[in-house]
């Protein structure tokens, strides 16, 4: 960051420095510098459902006792995601998972203060229960029902949170897909390709009754056996004990032909992702570059599913 405001002196030189609106510069020497904002990334914390926001309520300077979201300024060399982990742990000794992206919004640090530019990405809690440190207070506040813009420390801020709230606008009450099932006659062979090729994380392994989950950001990847003697007649690849008896008949997946789903990941990961899967022997295609910035790679699971990576 370069805040211009009060230079008047060449700091190479000390001749006097010539200013317009976007450097300011020295005749003498030649040097010039070049007014930018300071980056600062910022978490809009959510709860495991989604259904909460965690904000802090500021103790110092002249936006004591408004509310603000997780995040601050990013270190010399930091990528943003590394400021936001780093930040999150630093006010709330907890640690997160960022997940989409939210968007970056220009503002100043208060009235006198230097321009900034503020980007936002949604996050979850993955470890560690957040206690308020370097903000005096810490409050989880329903989605609908955050504060209102004059009770938030930052315009930048209230964009942002403006801007998730309309992302998950009660006009749409789906928020996303929540699980994935796969039906599959070779249930080893396919559980142990998302373990050990995709490295997903295993939050259920039973084979023998024909289930495997894996945990993702915002939900959940199921493989269920398309047969077995012991998985549920009314639901087969269901194991018995995962349903409560009053709720035991549901809708019967078959087995399915191929199928195409999308697991999101981050940015900064997707082209190394690509190359991994390559090495592994996976026929990885893309990446795809789509008109809204997103961009996608394609590969087969062993079932023949097509499975797009984006981010």
């Amino acid at each position: 960051m370069t805040d211009l405001r009060g230079w008047r002196l060449c700091p190479r030189c000390g001749a006097d420095l010539a200013r317009d609106s976007e450097a300011v510069r020295c005749r003498a020497c030649g040097y010039a510098a070049y007014a930018s904002p300071a980056p600062t990334i910022g978490a809009i914390v959510l709860d495991r459902e989604g259904a909460r926001v965690l904000l802090g309520r500021r103790g110092r300077d002249q936006h004591a006792g408004l509310w603000d979201t997780l995040g601050g300024f990013a270190h010399e060399g930091e990528d943003a995601l590394e400021t936001l982990a780093r930040e999150i742990r630093e006010e709330t000794g907890a640690e997160i998972e960022p997940l989409a992206f939210i968007g970056g919004f220009a503002d100043r640090y208060g009235p006198d203060g230097g321009a900034t530019l503020n980007f936002y990405w949604t996050a979850r809690l993955v470890s560690g229960e957040p206690a308020a440190d370097d903000v005096v207070e810490l409050r989880w506040f329903p989605v609908e029902a955050l504060p209102p813009d004059e009770e938030i420390a930052f315009a930048n801020t209230a964009r942002a949170l403006r801007q998730f709230q309309t992302m998950t606008s009660s006009a749409r009450p789906t928020l996303g897909v929540f699980e994935v099932q796969l039906v599959t006659r070779d249930l080893d062979r396919l559980a142990r390709f998302y373990r050990d090729v995709l490295k997903l994380a295993v939050t259920m392994w039973d084979i023998t009754r024909g289930r495997v989950h894996f945990g993702l950001a915002t939900g959940q990847l199921i493989l269920a056996a398309a047969e077995g003697e012991e998985t549920s007649p009314d639901w087969p690849g269901l194991p018995p004990p995962l349903l409560v008896r009053a709720d035991a008949r549901g809708p019967t997946p078959r087995e399915h032909g191929a199928v195409h789903f999308a697991l999101q990941v981050l940015r900064s990961r997707l082209f190394e992702e690509g190359e991994r899967l390559r090495r592994e022997g996976l026929d990885v295609r893309g990446p795809f570059r789509w008109p809204d910035g997103y961009q996608s790679l394609y590969f087969r699971d062993p079932d023949g599913n097509v499975v797009e990576l984006i981010a």
